[in-house]
């Protein structure tokens, strides 16, 4: 019985010996020392990668870092000084109570945030502060891209009012390819069932319509506006010149026996076909105006040159009255 406590007696003597000898780390490789600093507790793995929980004042986490070695003289340090360490972290504390994916320069490791889920569930890459379920930040113009699984396919985004995933009655998306629109940038819903406005490769646009049919914007469909500004060349004040050459009005009545509309406007059937250019067609209608100002003034100066001669034969049918009466 004395042998017997004797025994327990050094089996617990060595065994406390052998916790306060690692108290800080545990190896699964003896060529890893250990007692490296203190207020860590590392799970060691062979060829510098670490599971570390790591614990101090503001913080306690776990970290898996590569590339990334403990040495009692100097703390951390690189296993291969011409090559960076990258570095998973998720904790809970005053600082850190995010998830992280850094990536630290070589010889320094002072690590760049590529990845991050706040506490807020906010997710941010390439910047530590995302203000948005998805914030990203990046130098170049292209901070998102998006491949297609096959030349001229939908690389789109969609959006949906409803809560339900699996829900796709109301559905928008935008993108190249949507609703089979090839190389096109085009919007799409669900309640349409096809794309509602698309931005063509040669820079034109179609609302309502996949084709613009050669124009920079194409509605299929009515348009309302405050203000529309047409720019239309050479304006008609040229009706006004000397040099203008003014149809006579039997030259027009000839015209429109022949053709059923005035001269210079296109005829019902162009306008059913080709419709009707705003610029080109205000153009002609005040060419018209012009004109027919033309022919009432001429009418005008006709009408004032005949006043006046009925005037004077009035005043000498006056005065053949008067000479009559006397002879009576």
């Amino acid at each position: 019985m004395k042998k017997l406590s004797s025994l327990l007696t050094c089996l617990l003597a060595g065994y406390a010996s052998y916790a306060q000898t690692f108290t800080t780390d545990v190896t699964i490789n003896a060529s890893v020392p250990v007692g490296h600093g203190s207020g860590y507790t590392s799970l060691w793995f062979p060829n510098a990668t670490s599971v570390m929980p790591e614990v101090s004042s503001t913080y306690a986490g776990i970290a898996l870092s590569s590339n990334v070695i403990r040495s009692a003289s100097t703390g951390w340090a690189f296993a291969d000084a011409s090559k960076p360490a990258w570095r998973l972290f998720m904790g809970h504390g005053s600082v850190t109570d995010n998830f992280y994916i850094q990536r630290s320069g070589p010889t320094n490791y002072n690590p760049q945030t590529y990845f991050i889920i706040k506490n807020t569930g906010n997710i941010g890459i390439g910047t530590n502060n995302p203000q948005a379920t998805l914030n990203i930040k990046g130098p170049t113009p292209g901070l998102i891209k998006l491949n297609p699984s096959a030349d001229n396919g939908e690389a789109s985004i969609q959006f949906s009012t409803k809560a339900s995933e699996t829900d796709n009655t109301s559905k928008w998306a935008i993108g190249p390819g949507v609703y089979s629109t090839g190389q096109n940038f085009a919007i799409g819903s669900t309640f349409f069932n096809s794309a509602v406005a698309t931005f063509q490769t040669n820079g034109n646009v179609a609302i309502g319509t996949t084709d613009a049919k050669g124009y920079k914007l194409a509605v299929a469909g009515n348009i309302r506006a405050t203000e529309i500004k047409v720019e239309a060349l050479p304006w008609p004040d040229y009706v006004f010149k000397p040099s203008y050459k003014l149809p006579s009005l039997t030259e027009v009545k000839e015209y429109i026996e022949k053709n059923k509309h005035l001269p210079d406007m296109p005829s019902e059937q162009e306008v059913a076909k080709e419709g009707i250019s705003l610029g080109e067609m205000n153009r002609l209608l005040l060419k018209k105006v012009e004109e027919l100002t033309l022919y009432l003034i001429e009418k005008d100066k006709k009408e004032g040159l005949q006043e006046k001669v009925n005037k004077r034969q009035q005043q000498q049918i006056n005065k053949l009255y008067r000479l009559l009466a006397k002879k009576k």
